[in-house]
């Protein structure tokens, strides 16, 4: 009952933000390249906080925003890579310390 309908809203939201979020890094030409992992970040945020304004999962919206970011083709993807796995490397040191 209720925790499929969470589910299916978190993962409608994910996608679309997703894959809005994609369009958009496409075809707005962002000043500095290292504007692009800060985008990235800010349509993870956006993924979270609309799924759970829906009433829906948040976190499965940014992990189904993520996975359709994660294979588009984005531009500057070797900052916006770095940048991601700078980040897991701070959690992974944070989480142990």
């Amino acid at each position: 009952g209720e925790i499929a309908l969470e589910l299916a809203i978190g993962a409608a939201v994910g996608l679309a933000v997703g894959w809005l979020g994609a369009y958009g890094l496409r075809h707005v030409a962002l000043p500095a390249s290292g504007l692009y992992p800060i985008a990235v970040m800010a349509i993870a945020v956006t993924a979270y906080a609309s799924g759970a304004l829906a009433h829906g999962s948040g976190f499965l919206a940014v992990y189904l925003a993520s996975m359709v970011l994660g294979n588009a083709k984005l531009p500057h993807w070797p900052a916006t890579r770095g940048f991601a796995e700078g980040l897991g490397w701070i959690a992974q040191i944070g989480m142990f310390v």
